[in-house]
């Protein structure tokens, strides 16, 4: 099940238009569209309704915290979405 669900979000991520564009860490910062592992993996599990899990998988990481309140609006949004015509918009 998760694996399906982690596909399908981050899939949601690549192709759709993503409003998630202030992304944080040094390898990926200020480069739109552009997420490592971990943060795709935290979008995916915030985007499905477990945003507990997705603070605890980045909280080991330095920019884990400012990804989260960086991308808030975005990730809400998404969460949101009830069918992927929203997702789109």
């Amino acid at each position: 099940m998760i694996d399906r669900l982690c596909h399908c979000s981050v899939s949601l991520f690549v192709h759709a238009h993503n409003p998630c564009a202030s992304l944080c860490p040094q390898v990926n910062y200020g480069k739109p569209f552009k997420m490592n592992t971990v943060e795709a993996m935290a979008a995916t599990l915030y985007i499905a309704g477990l945003k507990d899990d997705a603070v605890a998988l980045l909280e080991p990481f330095a920019f884990g915290e400012e990804f989260i309140k960086i991308n808030l609006e975005a990730l809400n949004a998404y969460a949101s979405c009830t069918n992927a015509d929203e997702v789109r918009i």
